[in-house]
């Protein structure tokens, strides 16, 4: 039997009433302006499409199942939100992929499922993926994997902007406005509520530990992180010594 005859692709499309989680990570992360035009690539039912129209953005979006007729549009921010994990060939969402950064200005973030253990354990495997009970597909990237995944395809630099979200920056002033930004909270998170000597105790081991907080968006598994014996027989854990 052709597996592929199974997928349902619009049955992953939410009907939310609220704002998606990449679209609040723009807002948090001071990306996203009254003056930007936004296009939502892959817009499902099209919620957040909806609602930045509400808060007066300049906004639309294309979808293949809800609004295929639509144009797509360049514009200055473009989310390309929970598609690439949905689409069951790899060719065509690495043109998806491909496409929503050829439309981007200022910047694209793009966002996907990641894999957490437990998750996908009664599904079928297809391809790269699974096939889950909706008969929907879903590619579990890990955080790792998918920001190798979007700089192979884009072939430019993208930061973790959250567990599975990133951004990929086309307007250059605008990304070291954003990097500048994040150094400034970093400086004020996890150091900063560490004692002065036991940090300084251990300063090389901890500033490592940060930089993977900083790359994979969360506290790291302990084979992820290289240095996870050095940071267990100091602190006990990678999320003590992370406190």
């Amino acid at each position: 039997m052709d597996s592929t005859k199974q997928i349902k692709r619009h049955k992953t499309a939410i009907k939310r009433y609220d704002l998606s989680a990449p679209i609040k990570s723009l807002f948090r992360d001071q990306l996203l302006s009254p003056a930007d035009t936004v296009f939502d690539y892959g817009c499902g039912r099209g919620s957040d499409v909806r609602l930045l129209k509400k808060q007066g953005f300049n906004c639309s979006g294309w979808d293949p199942s809800f609004q295929p007729d639509a144009a797509k549009l360049e514009s200055d921010i473009v989310n390309l939100g929970y598609v690439v994990n949905v689409i069951e060939d790899e060719a065509e969402r690495s043109q998806a992929l491909l496409d929503a950064w050829l439309l981007t200005r200022k910047v694209l973030v793009v966002s996907s499922l990641t894999e957490m253990y437990g998750r996908g354990k009664t599904c079928v495997q297809f391809g790269d993926g699974i096939i889950t009970k909706l008969d929907t597909f879903q590619k579990l990237f890990s955080q790792a994997e998918l920001r190798l995944y979007i700089q192979q395809t884009t072939g430019a630099e993208a930061w973790p902007a959250g567990i599975g979200i990133f951004y990929v920056f086309k307007d250059e002033e605008l990304k070291q406005s954003y990097l500048q930004n994040r150094y400034r909270r970093q400086s004020n998170g996890p150091r900063k509520r560490l004692s002065e000597k036991r940090f300084e105790e251990h300063k090389d081991l901890l500033e490592d530990l940060i930089a993977k907080i900083a790359e994979l968006g969360r506290v790291p598994f302990g084979d992820e992180f290289e240095r996870a014996n050095e940071i267990e027989d100091e602190f006990g854990s990678i999320r003590r010594g992370f406190a």
